[in-house]
């Protein structure tokens, strides 16, 4: 994606805040902005065509050949969800098609398409056909990832009137990043103002370009600060702005007396600190251009003696104004309110992970807590929607970038072992033996740091077990992959999200107890139908929660705490 998408999609229009006093000409300004006329809508309408279904097999992974369509199919209606979780299924149908057009396909999880034979990749969210109008043989693979899935809806719309819209929402995006611009500037001066007036009421893009350069001097921050990758002797310090400047962070132990710059000019800044002290305290802050941020605090992870950290999972922010952005706000304020060395979000941090403004909603969300304690983020399955073409989580491998391995990884903090890991990168869902991902997670059972280690974590988004969530009883792939492992790597928490409640369960493995949790209350809606009846978890609650854990040297306490701050359960592990 180029800045200027990446800019034009950033800024709502609809969604604009303005000071209660500016000057008369600021004042005619939004006059003039809130009498644009709304933005043409476009012409989409269903497709309308008789399918027929076949369920295909799941040793088809992610891509394949037509030669895999089943040859019996049945007639069905859409919309279609069946049960068959991490199983591809096809649907079939003569249809005719204006052309050029644009497809837009509603499936659970993912969709691919072929046309005629043809595979047709994404686009975006759409599928671009070429040509003239013609009557097609349609194919449309459906990749269930969750628990039911299936095709929902084909839409289609002429080229023109989907390019009208994309430019139209395009040249509006860009005239409200102007108007937020000149909030920045505390006295626009007249010229300023005059020439995005001038852009509002002319769409030739060269007075709109005008305007642009006028204030592009000005960086805007789109993702605040965040402590990435933290140790006990250092940290990368990530933040984003919606125009190419150079990017330093001033930091000390006792006050701002070093510099550290990041290479070049660019919109992603990353920064990393070196020679920390363990479990020592020091204060920041970031520059981009002229612009400086307010000075944060963090500490480095402790290398010995106790310590804390928070784990929670499926945040599920979404574009715009949702219930489950204000959710994982008052989440964020309560986890602000327990002491923590880091913070591990567990995946599912957005609800489509395809599309740029949940990330930001989610990063603006957390904002409050990043910029201060250590973060870890994992990938869970919505990190990959509308990413069937090759399950590159192009956001998250963004944010991510630093990690040896955006997908995986692992650290220390005292006498604790921690391994995030990522079942998402296959399909069907799981770790499979051979890959990168998989002999990775060998080494590091075998590694000198899980050796001496007190403590050890597994962290995964999808669990092993679960009964909150009817018909999903956890994921039988990590299930098979972590229980022969168990006793022999000393592994004593699994910790997960996925199901959108509090579950914990306690099972021995010869000589090693081991403990299931799943944290899924961060902001996605709670589950509330029918339990599972297998497999009978130890305690089922479902509120909104996270979970908080204080390591000793021989102990570990657990709280799932709720977002008004009661304590809704209690674990104490001892070893001798």
């Amino acid at each position: 994606m180029s800045q200027e998408e990446f800019i034009d999609i950033f800024y709502p229009f609809d969604s604009l805040a303005f000071p209660s006093v500016c000057s008369p000409t600021m004042q005619e300004l939004l006059r003039e902005w809130e009498a644009m006329p709304p933005i043409p809508t476009t012409d989409w309408r269903p497709l309308e065509a008789a399918w027929k279904f076949a369920l295909g097999e799941p040793q088809e992974g992610l891509n394949t050949s037509l030669q895999s369509l089943p040859p019996h199919r049945e007639i069905t209606e859409i919309p279609h969800r069946t049960l068959h979780p991490d199983t591809p299924y096809w649907y079939t149908s003569t249809v005719p098609l204006p052309a050029p057009c644009v497809l837009e396909i509603g499936a659970d999880d993912g969709a691919q398409l072929y046309l005629d034979g043809i595979r047709i990749p994404m686009q975006g969210d759409t599928f671009l056909v070429a040509g003239e109008p013609r009557t097609v043989e349609m194919v449309v693979r459906v990749l269930n990832k969750a628990v039911y899935g299936g095709l929902e809806w084909v839409r289609v719309t002429e080229w023109e009137s989907f390019e009208r819209y994309t430019q139209a929402v395009t040249r509006r995006s860009r005239l409200s990043a102007l108007v937020r611009k000149l909030r920045l500037l505390k006295e626009p001066t007249t010229a300023q103002i005059s020439l995005v007036c001038t852009a509002i009421h002319n769409e030739n893009e060269t007075t709109l370009q005008a305007a642009w350069q006028s204030m592009a001097h000005l960086p805007l921050t789109l993702v605040s600060p965040l402590l990435l990758n933290t140790t006990s002797r250092s940290t990368t310090v990530l933040w984003e702005t919606d125009v190419p400047c150079k990017g330093a962070v001033e930091w000390g132990r006792y006050a701002i007396d070093n510099v550290v710059e990041s290479e070049g000019e660019s919109t992603l800044h990353i920064v990393e600190l070196e020679g920390l002290l363990p479990d020592t305290s020091y204060v920041y802050r970031v520059r981009s251009g002229s612009v400086v941020s307010p000075v944060y605090t963090f500490q480095a992870l402790p290398e010995q003696g106790s310590f804390a950290f928070t784990y929670w999972s499926d945040a599920h922010c979404n574009e715009g104004t949702n219930a489950n952005n204000a959710t994982f706000r008052q989440t964020v304020n309560a986890l602000r309110q327990v002491p923590s060395s880091f913070t591990v979000g567990g995946g599912d941090m957005v609800e489509d992970g395809n599309h740029l403004m949940p990330w930001l909603h989610f990063f603006e969300s957390l904002a409050p807590l990043a910029c201060r304690v250590p973060i870890w983020l994992m990938g869970g399955n919505h990190e990959y929607d509308r990413c069937f073409e090759d399950l590159h989580s192009v956001y998250l491998e963004r944010y991510m970038k630093i990690c040896p391995a955006p997908h995986y990884f692992a650290w220390s903090a005292s006498n604790a072992r921690f391994v995030a890991l990522d079942p998402n990168l296959y399909f069907p869902t799981g770790i499979p033996e051979g890959s990168e991902e998989y002999e990775w997670f060998m080494q590091e059972l075998e590694s000198e740091e899980w050796r001496e280690a007190e403590w050890h974590f597994v962290f995964i988004h999808q669990p092993p077990y679960s009964q909150g969530w009817l018909d999903y009883e956890g994921d039988i792939p990590i299930r098979d992959l972590l229980e022969p492992l168990i006793e022999k790597y000393r592994i004593d928490f699994v910790v997960s999200g996925h199901t959108h409640d509090y579950e914990r369960l306690t099972k021995q493995y010869g000589n090693q107890t081991t403990h299931f949790l799943v944290l899924g209350g961060a902001g996605g809606g709670i589950e509330d139908g029918a339990m599972s009846p297998q497999p009978v978890m130890d305690r089922v609650l479902r509120r909104y929660h996270f979970g908080y854990f204080r390591v000793e040297e021989s102990s570990v306490i657990f709280e799932a705490i709720a977002t008004d701050m009661r304590v809704l359960d209690t674990l104490v592990v001892t070893k001798e």
